[in-house]
């Protein structure tokens, strides 16, 4: 089951939850990990009575807990189970806290509150204290079936991109931004979550095959040509707008490669490699070329006229020439009505 901490649809990591194993290979080694002091051993943050599972996934599980010494404050505890014998998390968790801690201070990235660590058998683990969210984006869009109006889309996708603005000011890509891992608060905050696959900008760093989450992987992860840049985090902006207006998906999530046509018939090709410098040994199981065609953006017919100009802006096939999170915001979109605005939301948070 999936909850409002963002576990729908979570990709797989190398960890099994609840298990108290994990693959050692994930981890760093043990000889050379030692403890950070600000980690804790404490029993602040138990589970509250009667209250169900948040979100459970290769990350682990997410639970609904309260706080002993602020008891009028909840909290979302992440926590992910260690192996038996050797404790030692794996990069993971370390990458995730370490993103965290680096994009603090900013209203729409989730705050990391604590950290507690037990490294005693049977059960050793690590967890993450965050703020307790409302609800998700992935719970609004499949509870909004028709799909919700501009101003919400507007307001939601504004914060996502303040965001991120800061995410890539400090640093870092997030690179599995989704629905799911945008969090909503009773004021319609909203917060980008789950950093376990972030990485630090670099790009000139080619990266390994996909990591995400299909459907809001950009192509050129799909299609094994992606590097550690900014414009990786810019596409799934657009999906996430669009599916917020549909109330529903856009892209065919059946397989890799489904996606990928899916996404390109959008876009359209001018190349038959599809890219025009796609890098050595790129291409996607199914197909290395693929037939040139024009842009057909049949898949966001919901969207008026405006919001598709906006939403084709960002699905630009090249990663070079696709704006960057900053640069989106420079679009004629923001300045139509209705624009963005928090108190004008009638949104019931499901």
């Amino acid at each position: 089951p999936d909850g409002p901490q963002g576990a729908h649809n979570a990709p797989l990591r190398e960890s099994l939850p609840g298990k108290g194993k994990q693959r050692a290979a994930a981890a760093p080694d043990k000889q050379e990990w030692t403890v950070p002091v600000e980690w804790r051993a404490t029993g602040r943050y138990p589970v509250k009575e009667g209250s169900r599972t948040l979100g459970q996934g290769g990350f682990g599980i997410v639970m609904h807990c309260v706080d002993l010494l602020l008891p009028s404050k909840e909290v979302a505890k992440k926590r992910q189970m260690l192996e038996v014998g050797c404790p030692v998390p794996n990069k993971y968790i370390l990458r995730e806290i370490a993103a965290l801690r680096r994009c603090q201070g900013h209203v729409n990235v989730i705050d990391i509150k604590d950290v507690i660590y037990n490294a005693d058998a049977p059960s050793p683990y690590v967890d993450i204290i965050l703020p307790l969210a409302a609800a998700s984006l992935d719970r609004v869009i499949r509870h909004e079936k028709g799909g919700v109006d501009v101003i919400t889309a507007k307001t939601f996708v504004q914060q996502v991109l303040k965001g991120l603005c800061w995410i890539h000011h400090r640093g870092w890509l997030h690179l599995d931004l989704k629905p799911a891992n945008v969090l909503i608060f009773r004021d319609f905050t909203c917060r980008i979550t789950d950093f376990g696959l972030a990485k630090k900008k670099n790009p000139a760093l080619k990266l390994s095959s996909p990591c995400g989450t299909i459907g809001y992987r950009p192509p050129e992860e799909l299609f094994n040509t992606h590097y550690a840049d900014e414009s990786m985090d810019v596409w799934p902006v657009g999906t996430i707008y669009a599916e917020l207006r549909k109330g529903g998906a856009i892209f065919d999530t059946s397989s890799n490669v489904a996606c990928f046509k899916s996404m390109i018939e959008v876009t359209g090709v001018e190349f038959k490699s599809v890219f025009e410098f796609p890098a050595p040994g790129s291409g996607i199981e199914g197909g290395r070329t693929f037939l040139l065609r024009p842009p057909n953006p049949a898949r966001l017919s919901h969207l008026n006229p405006e919001e598709l100009t906006f939403i084709m802006s960002i699905f630009t096939l090249e990663p070079r020439y696709r704006p960057s999170a900053r640069g989106v915001f420079k679009h004629r979109f923001w300045d139509r009505y209705p624009k963005p605005d928090k108190s004008l939301l009638t949104l019931s948070l499901p």
